[in-house]
């Protein structure tokens, strides 16, 4: 099986939170446990020639797929509209409710000097404002951060209310990937 993501940088993000949410004991493997290749396919527009080419269902390799939502941006509708579209055709799909992974990054995991009133929202930049605050490339940020996150900070991060319930949202999509398989 495959989770499809954007990037590599992606890679890292689900690997990392899937290692330790495994360890916090939130989810019972990795993706790696159950042999489920995450494989970057570049952004939102190029699923189409992935499913175009049916790669997956020429080999029929059961697949899934993790998308930015890219939430505050004109891309942001034509994310909802291509999962819609992936759910319909009964595949397990997601967008982040943040912008991109690097928006789930905990600001203690960034080693900022005492006072610094650094922040970032759920749809900003976050990427290119870690990139600029830290001295970074952007490409760089997940990697240098994100694998710095603690079980604890991903559940923190993680963490949303949906219809007055407290939810966890890479808990509850990454238990529903690992049913692929």
């Amino acid at each position: 099986a495959m989770l499809l993501v954007e990037g590599k940088g992606d890679i890292t993000f689900v690997n990392h939170a899937a290692e330790k949410l495994k360890d916090g004991g939130h989810i019972p493997e990795t993706f790696e446990d159950k042999r489920i290749a995450i494989v970057p396919i570049g952004g939102c527009g190029n699923i189409k020639h992935w499913r175009t080419l049916q790669l997956a269902a020429q080999f029929n390799i059961p697949y899934c797929v993790l998308l930015d939502s890219d939430l505050g941006t004109i891309e942001h509708q034509q994310n909802v509209d291509k999962q819609a579209e992936l759910n319909q055709d009964g595949i397990k799909a997601y967008l982040t409710n943040k912008r991109e992974p690097e928006n789930y990054i905990h600001l203690d995991c960034l080693q900022l000097p005492a006072g610094s009133t650094f922040s970032f929202n759920d749809t900003d930049d976050a990427k290119d404002l870690i990139a600029r605050e830290k001295g970074t490339r952007k490409s760089n940020v997940l990697e240098n951060y994100w694998t710095l996150m603690t079980t604890e900070q991903i559940r923190d991060v993680e963490k949303y209310t949906e219809n007055g319930q407290e939810k966890y949202e890479f808990t509850e999509m990454f238990n529903d990937f690992l049913s692929l398989v």
